[in-house]
């Protein structure tokens, strides 16, 4: 599990419950990116049932939403030190936002089932879904390796390096947008809407692989 024992210094074995809520959090998170890229990759090709996989994803925002708060009360009656209490809750509320901006890239897509974009931006919207998803599962690479600060720190680059890749990706799309000027003003919403939040998911794994890496450099 990504965080079973990587956190075992910070209370001992009275304290797994906090490492398993944690690993399933992280679970959800992949688990939704990447429902998330496949009814993205439904929607492109104009498949009826990518409805599903993008339901898939909001669904398990649901999940995340009882662990978080879950996790809450009991690190509130924890006997942890304080200063341990926030750096899990720090990686909690991250973790908690990255799905929610899952669940609400997968509400765009849910939208937009009447919606038809030009075919020749297909391509780059599957390269950016695919690299949002890159994004997180590095992010699940850097929880894994949490206790080793130099495999976390290879790890965390590639989040980072992803998350400029989706940057220089979603650019690309919005140039063609301009100059080509071949959207209606609900094309232009929803694709605006769709890669603002595929950014808010890459933003917030970084700042989630943050709060992982000062944790590893306290041990």
């Amino acid at each position: 599990m990504v965080l079973e024992s990587a956190f075992f210094w910070m209370g001992g074995k009275k304290e797994a419950r906090f490492t398993s809520m944690l690993d399933r959090h992280m679970d959800i998170a992949v688990e939704a990116v990447k429902e998330l890229e496949t009814a993205t990759k439904g929607y492109v090709a104009r498949e009826p049932d990518y409805t599903k996989h993008a339901d898939r994803a909001v669904a398990l925002e649901s999940q995340a939403d009882a662990i978080f708060d879950t996790l809450t009360e009991r690190l509130a009656k924890s006997l942890l030190p304080a200063s341990e209490k926030q750096d899990l809750m720090t990686i909690a509320q991250r973790l908690e936002h990255l799905i929610e901006h899952i669940e609400q890239a997968a509400k765009a897509l849910l939208l937009a089932n009447k919606i038809e974009l030009p075919a020749e931006l297909n391509d780059d919207i599957l390269r950016l879904a695919a690299k949002t998803r890159e994004c997180v599962e590095s992010l699940r690479g850097a929880a894994e390796e949490h206790r080793d600060l130099t495999v976390l720190m290879k790890y965390a680059h590639r989040v980072s390096q992803a998350e400029r890749d989706a940057d220089e990706i979603k650019f690309d799309i919005l140039s063609k947008v301009i100059e080509r000027r071949n959207l209606d003003v609900t094309q232009e919403f929803f694709l605006r809407e769709l890669i603002g939040r595929f950014e808010d998911i890459t933003d917030m794994s970084d700042d989630a692989v943050d709060a992982f890496r000062i944790v590893s450099l306290k041990r």
